[in-house]
């Protein structure tokens, strides 16, 4: 595979591009890249390369390197480095210096940045996985816990009985630990990797410490470890984050463990029963950031108990899978039973259930496709400022009601609609630019015409709805997606 950049002052550009913000290529984290240089240079070899994923969902423009130095951020000019493509796949090449180095046999390759593909949010944690003797390396949250137990070496154990205890804990196989649990259609795995990644959001959410925020990510992953050093099995998600090392971790995050521990066990059961990952992952991330709010609301100077972190998920909205949610397009919840239900009209709402509301957002990026992959790639495509984006509510024009509204992209070719006052759980919307005679649509789907309706459905709680609109000049229109 071709390395992505061809000279170090464009690797050096792309690199700080990705600190910003997600249409300006933001990482989410606010890592920096080390630039520093090394003197000594070992003779050269042949080189050789580690290739693989970085999965949360795919993270797209993550930015990767093998971690020579230990210190959790990418030395471009002492380090392979590489940012992650739309698939989150990596190349990193291996240079005599790179293998002449005192830690090569130990170094982890490092994740943080870049945009969760499943839910299209900012990935702010990070992520590592041994690679000695590798040649193909995902980088997991579940590879991430295997790296935390065997520390650098410092455990005293080998990387092959870190990633044994690692199956043990997790009640997988061994050789499961470093797959790729969404190429495989592994949903046992996807799920507990999803639930141990959810806690981790959580602790790190709380923390009021000044680090950055994939260093108290990764702080959380290493008290987790901690707290497997023995070949123990866990019975559920909730346990794994229980033993947690408590004295590894920030005050605040400590008194949210118990919160964290129901969040894991939601999404570890919710995860392992889904019929289609994509829909799930995206709708089920609203009760994500209402755990985010509760427990900034509260504070947490005092520690949430059991009972209070039950009581926050039984109230979380209905979180079923794609099929059982467009049965019906109204839902209902219970504040005193914690009950969540549908109906069929509102004329059936009783007395002591409240409508759950669409309360969100839709937004994205407007830009012509200038590399041809019919997705929006970060830096290199075009935003498209100033233009109009139309969107028909199609439950409320369907009831002669209206439900037409514009909205002009801004500087950085974005838009968004701010949904708060729909009252409704599930609405279906269709959205559309007009395009100009030499511009063909490729995004979301390819088709011909000056103007393209693109149909989506937006279902409470999902919080954010990210559409962009791609398009290409017909000269130059790549093949149609398949």
């Amino acid at each position: 595979m071709k390395t992505i950049f061809k000279s170090f002052m464009i690797f050096v550009a792309i690199s700080m591009a990705v600190s910003l913000t997600l249409v300006s290529c933001g990482s989410g984290s606010g890592d920096a890249i080390n630039t520093e240089t090394q003197d000594s240079v070992a003779p050269a070899v042949e080189q050789t390369t580690i290739t693989g994923k970085a999965i949360d969902g795919y993270i797209s423009g993550a930015t990767v390197c093998l971690d020579l130095d230990d210190d959790g951020i990418c030395t471009i000019s002492t380090e392979p480095f590489a940012l992650s493509k739309a698939d989150g796949s990596y190349t990193l090449e291996l240079k005599a210096s790179h293998k002449a180095h005192i830690n090569y046999k130990t170094a982890s390759v490092v994740v943080y940045g870049g945009v969760d593909t499943d839910t299209s949010t900012n990935f702010n944690g990070k992520l590592k996985a041994q690679a000695y003797g590798k040649t193909e390396v995902n980088v997991t949250p579940v590879t991430t816990v295997a790296d935390g137990i065997y520390d650098n070496g410092k455990a005293g154990i080998s990387q092959d009985e870190a990633e044994h205890r690692t199956a043990t804990v997790f009640g997988i196989q061994k050789d499961e630990v470093a797959s790729d649990p969404i190429a495989t259609n592994n949903t046992k795995l996807y799920a507990k990797a999803l639930a141990v990644q959810k806690a981790v959001d959580i602790l790190v959410a709380v923390d009021d410490s000044s680090i950055e925020v994939s260093e108290k990510a990764e702080k959380v992953m290493l008290a987790i470890a901690s707290g497997f050093k023995s070949d123990t099995a866990v019975s559920d998600m909730a346990d794994i984050v229980a033993n947690i090392d408590r004295s590894k971790l920030n005050a605040k995050s400590t008194n949210a463990i118990e919160l964290a521990r129901e969040l894991a066990k939601i999404t570890d059961e919710k995860m392992n029963a889904t019929q289609d990952r994509l829909a799930d992952a995206k709708f089920c991330g609203g009760y994500f950031d209402q755990a985010h709010q509760f427990a900034r609301d509260k504070g947490v100077d005092t520690p949430i108990d059991e009972a209070e972190a039950r009581e926050f998920v039984g109230n979380i909205p209905i979180c079923n899978p794609a099929e059982d949610y467009l049965k019906s397009k109204i839902a209902v919840h219970n504040p005193t039973t914690h009950e969540s239900k549908y109906i069929e009209s509102l004329d059936d709402i009783e007395s002591g259930w409240d409508l759950i509301k669409l309360e969100g957002e839709i937004k994205g990026v407007v830009f012509e496709d200038l590399d041809g992959d019919s997705k929006y790639t970060h830096c290199i495509d075009k935003p498209l400022v100033n233009t109009t984006v139309f969107f028909r509510n199609n439950k409320l024009a369907d009831e002669g009601q209206g439900g037409f509204v514009t909205k002009k992209t801004d500087e950085n070719g974005i838009y968004s609609y701010d949904t708060t006052d729909i009252d409704y759980f599930y609405v279906p919307w269709t959205i559309w630019i007009k395009q100009t005679q030499t511009h063909i649509q490729v995004s979301p789907k390819y088709q011909k015409g000056r103007m393209v309706f693109n149909d989506f459905e937006m279902k409470a709680p999902e919080t954010t709805k990210i559409i962009n609109i791609g398009v290409t000049k017909d000269d130059d229109c790549p093949k149609i997606p398949t």
